[in-house]
């Protein structure tokens, strides 16, 4: 995943470069605004740009590891938690990305054995769409095992019983997917 400069995203302009995330749809409305694709497989939404504008000075200058410093993780968060809620938020990125998944019901439909095929969905999608495969740790399994506890944990929290609790459970486990090491240390 590459995070690109995203610019002139307000309310009916265009988005000129974007985030590149496999399997999201191109040529999207968000907002007033079009998704302009740069490649078959990219998408944005103008939350995430308004964020990154917001941002971009907390983000690391170059790409050297040893130029990242802790602020740089705060503006990766920023951007990896607007990015998410935008996507999730949105019904075409949304399909695109997760499948029919429904936002609008309770977390709990994350919680306990029985509905281990929806956390299957989230943590499926974001592990080949958004990780890929890493030459080197963390493995997919791992990645797998994280996430599918943090949907339980989220599902036995307050979100379990909101009913838009799905949804807050799928921004929360793509933030955290987006704005891990496995996607910004490479």
């Amino acid at each position: 995943m590459t995070w690109g400069i995203l610019e002139g995203c307000s309310a009916g302009s265009h988005v000129t470069t974007t985030v590149t995330v496999a399997g999201c749809a191109a040529n999207t409305a968000y907002s007033g605004s079009e998704v302009r694709s740069t490649g078959p497989s990219t998408c944005c939404a103008c939350a995430a740009g308004a964020t990154f504008a917001n941002v971009k000075q907390q983000l690391p200058a170059v790409p050297s590891i040893d130029a990242f410093l802790a602020s740089h993780q705060t503006g990766i968060a920023q951007l990896a938690i607007a990015y998410c809620s935008a996507m999730v938020d949105s019904d075409p990125l949304r399909t695109a990305f997760f499948g029919s998944l429904n936002p609008n019901q309770p977390g709990s439909v994350f919680a306990g054995a029985g509905n281990q095929a929806n956390r299957n969905t989230v943590v499926d999608a974001l592990n080949t769409k958004a990780v890929g495969d890493l030459t080197s740790q963390p493995t997919a399994s791992e990645i797998f095992n994280e996430v599918d506890d943090l949907l339980q944990k989220i599902a036995a929290g307050t979100s379990g019983t909101n009913p838009k609790g799905a949804g807050v459970a799928m921004k929360g486990a793509c933030a955290a997917v987006l704005g891990s090491a496995a996607l910004t240390v490479q």
